[in-house]
């Protein structure tokens, strides 16, 4: 006889992974921390991944427990959460902390298939000339990785860096434009008539919607402009609600979407992550 992991009592129930348990309730009140240590819950994950990866390529959050296909409410007000997107508590924030560290949250392997990709379209479309304002920059190791690698194919390249708090430690070439320190909303406001690229990599995810109220701005006040998102759109990376919003916006027309690293995810969000590459032409 075995001793429940809940509560202690005698049981005869056990996960195949060697896990005990008395009863389903408290195999269900264990979940989920038992779901992201099981071996057997993580290959049948893998599985699932790998027999329906052209399905999830198309519509990834067929897998993902993520929230992703929520809606954003029209009853939004941009100046319920204006105070919280210029407050530096931020800095306190665990979704910005890894900011302070000089390295990129997104593998170096998945910024070089983001240059690749990013390059390849630009060029289809015969765009030599890229004027980029990137919101939520954090470090810019991640962008700079990109562009470093691309720069000198077109014809002019900037970028203008933004974000709450500076996070900037290292000398960035001279293709970047001076650091503002703006909310994203904020600085698509102040420079969306001279860009011709809105770029975010990776922007902090949950309910704080000043991502989406600067792409709807973006959007409306733009023609014939791009949006680069790189992340685990509206889910891990991005404010609920943003995936559908995008996704399924009449003003947009979705150029590249590309899978660019899945993995299973052990931290706050969900079993399986992964990391996208979309390019969004306004029209």
């Amino acid at each position: 006889m075995s001793i429940c992991s809940i509560c202690v009592k005698n049981s005869n129930l056990n996960c195949p992974c060697g896990i005990v348990y008395c009863s389903k309730d408290c195999q269900k009140k264990d979940f989920e921390k038992h779901k992201r240590i099981c071996n057997i819950y993580i290959e049948k994950i893998m599985k699932k991944i790998e027999n329906n990866f052209d399905l999830i390529k198309k519509h990834p959050s067929i897998v993902l427990d993520s929230g992703r296909l929520k809606k954003i409410s029209g009853e939004l007000d941009e100046n319920d959460f204006k105070d919280k997107w210029n407050s530096n508590f931020l800095i306190n924030d665990n979704n910005n902390n890894h900011q302070q560290i000089n390295k990129s949250t997104l593998k170096k392997d998945v910024l070089i298939k983001s240059a690749e990709i990013i390059l390849n379209c630009f060029l289809q479309y015969k765009e030599t000339e890229l004027f980029i304002l990137e919101t939520f920059c954090g470090n810019c190791i991640a962008s700079k990785t990109i562009f470093d690698l691309i720069s000198d194919k077109f014809l002019t390249l900037t970028i203008k860096p933004t974000d709450v708090i500076n996070f900037i430690k290292i000398d960035l070439p001279n293709y970047y434009l001076s650091f503002d320190e703006l909310n994203a909303l904020e600085s698509v406001k102040k420079y969306y008539n001279t860009s011709n690229i809105l770029l975010m990599i990776s922007p902090p995810p949950g309910l704080n919607y000043c991502d989406y109220f600067s792409l709807q701005f973006f959007i409306e006040k733009s023609n014939s402009k791009y949006i680069i998102f790189i992340g685990e759109l509206g889910a891990s990376d991005g404010s609920q609600g943003l995936y559908d919003y995008l996704i399924n916006n009449n003003n947009l027309i979705l150029l590249v979407r590309e899978i660019l690293d899945t993995y299973i995810h052990n931290h706050m969000f969900n079993d399986l992550c992964e990391k996208e590459l979309f390019i969004f032409k306004i029209i």
